[in-house]
């Protein structure tokens, strides 16, 4: 025994020796910096409904976790972390950086052919905007959404809502003063001369620059609050360049920035529990463009339940009336010009929704285009019957996901249903543009830092589907270019993530999300080479296009159904308190 005890005093002398030691190497050490300290906070902190994923989000931008690649994001983020810490100004230095960066890349795509580029009678989509600035510049208000003499609606009439209207006339003023030829009433038809060019181009420039851009980056702000800077900026690299939009509204021509700007700017209002100024902006993103719809389910589900308080019943009421006065106020002053008389209203709303055009448009990637050579809907069935069944398949579509957002509305449920919502209407609704699938990409984009793998993969997806449509484009480059040599190579690392660190649950022992990655290269890959080296059979010329939209939309409909288990597992496999309702808005 006695032994034994000087064996373990030798011991507890030889410890104190060690941590002597220890204290002596620690103090050798240089102490972490300011800038250090900035940067490691997030681990420290707890999460909340307010930035569901943020401890997540910034491990997945840490390059200490063996995550980064080094000729990828993790040299984008060791250099935007040395910039933001040497100099105070260095994070606006980088911000100016970012943008200009992805207005370059903007830039690169605008320079290949517009959408009906020299294909006339009708042209395209460029010339769609282009004719609406013309009709808003030399015609009465009265005449925009009408058939007369001097406006045609058989060419390119204006079919979107009256702040479409007045956003064409501003730029048509502007482009007069530049190029009187290019607004002239029925002479301009099809003008393409390389200064208008440069005009359309540069206005969709300046919706990216000071709507889309700004709220992209505010958005992250909110929803990753604790984010350091130099993550948030990664992030808004990585969110700013998606493939389908800056293909559609830069290379086919749109202004899909404007409403999905206004849209993610009302989301910032929900994030910050802003809610007169969420349903103002969300009105506004609806007079843009009535697609918007997509997402009105999920803002009224949101918006009522979290002024509804079963304790306090009359204030619940007068604050959700006081929404519907916002809301109303909002829209009649947006259709102030048109509210003249019924007749007017009624010719507006008949040019939103255009119910002859048909059940879709070209090869759309939804449920109706894919089974079409199975399912003669339009052989068996009147307008009218295929109308009541798509609304029917879509309500059904959407409800369950709506019922989990009032019962549990968080921020993250919020955005989740936002997705599922959106892309019922783009699989199961009546008349869907191929186009439209940039409307379940705008809240999809927004968990990129929660679900890494599941977005980006809806992300190159979404670009694929677009893919017969940039090819009768002439796009075909800057599609490769974007997807495979800027937008790949970014994400990367995020493809290869530790599990530990993508909040998607797992289905088995098995990393499915890699699987089908590789997978997926494969497959883009063969449908691609069919498609360049293999003309199609004389009696199927649409077969490549088919293909496309039916392997698309098998796609489409999985992540549907992912997105709609991911909600009911966030809204019943929460434990924390906090993630369940945000906060409830004041009453005095």
């Amino acid at each position: 025994m006695e032994k034994a005890g000087g064996g373990g005093g030798g011991g507890t002398h030889q410890h104190q020796h060690q941590q002597r030691g220890m204290a002596t190497q620690a103090s050798s050490k240089p102490q972490p910096t300011q800038a250090h300290k900035h940067c490691r906070r997030l681990s420290t902190t707890k999460p909340s409904d307010h930035h569901p994923a943020t401890t997540t989000a910034d491990h997945l931008l840490r390059d200490d976790d063996g995550f980064l690649l080094p000729w990828g994001l993790g040299m984008v983020q060791k250099v935007f972390y040395f910039l933001a810490s040497t100099t105070p100004q260095g994070h606006y230095y980088l911000l100016a950086l970012v943008f200009a960066l992805l207005l370059f890349v903007r830039l690169l795509i605008a320079i290949h052919p517009h959408s009906g580029a020299g294909l006339g009678p009708m042209y395209g989509d460029y010339e769609a905007q282009r004719h609406w600035m013309e009709i808003t510049y030399n015609l009465p208000v009265e005449e925009w959404y009408n058939h007369t003499e001097n406006n045609n609606l058989q060419y390119w009439g204006l079919d979107y809502p009256p702040l479409t209207a007045y956003h064409s006339y501003l730029m048509a003023c502007v482009g007069h003063f530049l190029e009187p030829a290019s607004m002239t009433l029925h002479k301009s038809r099809g003008y393409e001369t390389p200064s208008s060019k440069l005009f359309m181009r540069s206005t969709v420039l300046f919706a990216d620059v000071f709507i889309f851009l700004p709220a992209l980056y505010m958005f992250i702000c909110s929803f990753h609050p604790q984010l350091s800077a130099d993550k948030k900026l990664t992030a808004f690299l990585l969110m700013g360049l998606q493939p389908a939009l800056l293909l559609i509204d830069h290379g086919h021509f749109q202004y899909n920035n404007v409403s999905l700007g206004i849209t993610l700017w009302s989301c910032v209002c929900i994030m910050h529990n802003q809610y007169i100024g969420s349903a103002i902006l969300f009105s506004l993103a609806l007079n843009y463009k009535q697609m918007c719809l997509y997402y009105a389910p999920v803002f009224f589900i949101y918006l009522l339940a979290v002024h509804w308080d079963s304790s306090r019943k009359i204030i619940s009421v007068l604050k959700i009336m006081q929404l519907g006065f916002v809301v109303i106020g909002t829209f009649a002053l947006v259709w102030l010009p048109f509210l003249q008389s019924y007749d007017t209203i009624a010719q507006v709303v008949h040019r939103l929704f255009p119910v002859a055009r048909g059940l879709y448009e070209d090869k759309v990637a939804n449920l109706w285009c894919a089974l079409s050579p199975i399912l003669k809907l339009k052989a068996h069935y009147d307008q009218a019957a295929i109308l009541q069944l798509c609304t029917m398949v879509t309500l059904i579509g959407f409800v369950p996901a709506l019922l989990m957002l009032f019962y549990r509305p968080t921020k993250r449920n919020f955005l989740l249903c936002m997705t599922s919502t959106s892309l019922s209407f783009f699989l199961f609704s009546y008349h869907v543009h191929e186009k439209t699938i940039l409307l379940p990409l705008l809240p999809a984009s927004c968990l990129l830092l929660v679900y890494p793998r599941l977005v980006i993969c809806f992300h190159l997806v979404s670009a694929f589907s677009l893919y017969p449509l940039l090819y009768k484009d002439g796009l075909t480059i800057p599609y490769l270019a974007i997807v495979y040599l800027v937008f790949l190579p970014l994400v990367a690392s995020l493809l290869t993530a530790h599990r530990k660190k993508d909040q998607t649950p797992r289905f088995g022992p098995m990393d499915w999300g890699d699987m089908y990655i590789k997978g997926w290269a494969g497959i883009i890959g063969v449908l691609h080479g069919l498609g360049a080296w293999i003309p199609p059979p004389t009696s199927y010329p649409d077969l490549y296009a088919l293909a496309v939209a039916a392997w698309s939309c098998i796609h489409f409909t999985m992540f549907y159904a992912l997105s709609v288990w991911l909600q009911a597992h966030a809204t019943w496999g929460a434990t924390t308190p906090t993630q369940a309702t945000p906060t409830k808005p004041k009453t005095d």
